[in-house]
């Protein structure tokens, strides 16, 4: 199978990339980082061995590339939807290929999505993969904003110096 598809989830048309072998191969899905940093364009360059022994899948979240739309409701922008989204395209993958679970493979921000999904519904996936976990989020941000603004100040960015420190230590 090698199809590119646009399904609705959560209300939202979203993409899929879905390449395999050999449809009666488990299903392994993609879920990226960012948020906003989808990895479909990228897939070619890691995933063929993959393609051998699973049905793979990418997924574009909302409002990330091929999901991206301009029109888009910032208040959908939700942990809560993307995890509702992404419980709808489990359930989408797993009736449509006739399986009962998912080989769950994320990314950075995906790990933090992936994690709270396997939490909650361990009986819909064979195996969770995190690859750069999010381990400690405020953490991460209080380390990036330290990085910014030393850039910033390297800079003599005063726009950027002012937005910082304006925000405190809650930055994204």
């Amino acid at each position: 199978v090698a199809s590119l598809e646009t399904i609705n989830l959560g209300n939202v048309d979203q993409s899929i990339l879905i390449r395999g072998k050999d449809t009666s191969r488990p299903i392994l899905l993609f879920i990226h980082g960012g948020p906003g940093m989808p990895m479909m364009y990228m897939g070619h360059k890691f995933q063929r061995t993959l393609e051998e022994h699973f049905i793979v899948v990418h997924w574009d979240q909302r409002g990330a590339g091929k999901s991206y739309y301009s029109d888009l409701d910032p208040n959908t922008i939700l942990i809560s939807q993307y995890l509702a989204d992404s419980k709808e395209l489990v359930k989408y993958l797993t009736d449509r290929f006739d399986k009962e679970k998912v080989t769950l493979v994320c990314h950075s921000w995906g790990t933090y999505i992936g994690s709270i999904l396997v939490h909650e519904n361990p009986e819909m996936f064979d195996a969770y993969v995190g690859i750069g976990q999010v381990v400690n989020g405020n953490r991460a941000r209080l380390i990036q904003r330290k990085l910014l603004l030393i850039e910033a100040r390297k800079r003599n960015d005063l726009k950027a110096i002012q937005e910082l420190e304006e925000k405190g230590d809650y930055i994204l």
